[in-house]
């Protein structure tokens, strides 16, 4: 009986088994930010790197670290998302990251089953002003997210470096999801 009451005391003062780096690791609160109106509707096309799809994500922070995004995948695939910093002319400047995985068909959703992806953004630095998510599908395959019909800050990239962003929205916003911690 003591031994017990003694295994009983030692497994309480460890806690759970769990690692909890989620909470660890990641300050609260945090802020997600999001374009779409929240409906699965649509499963576009997910272009090739010259036509890559381009969200624009801003917090309206002074200062704020990037900590994880999450998607709602429709297709399975190979998807690569990179995040850039805003450019001199607000437009995608530098690269600060890329995360590029091949998901299979247990990550696809349904659109309504709340099975959202969720990839952590690891070290990035503190940011000021807006991110870019691009999304592209590297050569072969039909990777594809859910969207929503609506218009947003949402645009496809043109091979020409001239043409003017603003000319360039599309009629449908991809189900992804951009959460940060503010800077303190």
């Amino acid at each position: 009986m003591r031994v017990r009451g003694m295994l009983l005391g030692t497994l309480l003062l460890c806690g759970c088994a769990h690692n909890g780096d989620e909470k660890a690791d990641t300050p609260y609160p945090r802020i997600e930010v999001r374009l779409d109106e929240g409906r699965a509707a649509e499963k576009p096309l997910t272009p090739q790197k010259t036509f890559e799809i381009l969200m624009k994500m801003d917090p309206g922070l002074g200062g704020y670290t990037p900590r994880k995004f999450r998607f709602l995948l429709a297709q399975a695939g190979k998807i690569t998302f990179t995040l850039y910093q805003a450019g001199a002319d607000g437009g995608p400047g530098a690269a600060i990251g890329t995360i590029e995985h091949d998901y299979d068909g247990a990550f696809v959703s349904d659109g309504k089953d709340g099975r959202w992806v969720t990839e952590k953004l690891i070290n990035y630095p503190i940011q000021h002003g807006t991110l870019w998510l691009g999304i592209h599908a590297p050569a072969g395959g039909d990777p594809r997210l859910w969207a929503t019909s609506n218009r947003s800050e949402a645009y496809q990239r043109d091979p020409d470096p001239s043409a003017a962003l603003s000319n360039l929205k599309i009629p449908r916003t991809p189900m992804v999801r951009l959460e940060v911690v503010p800077a303190s």
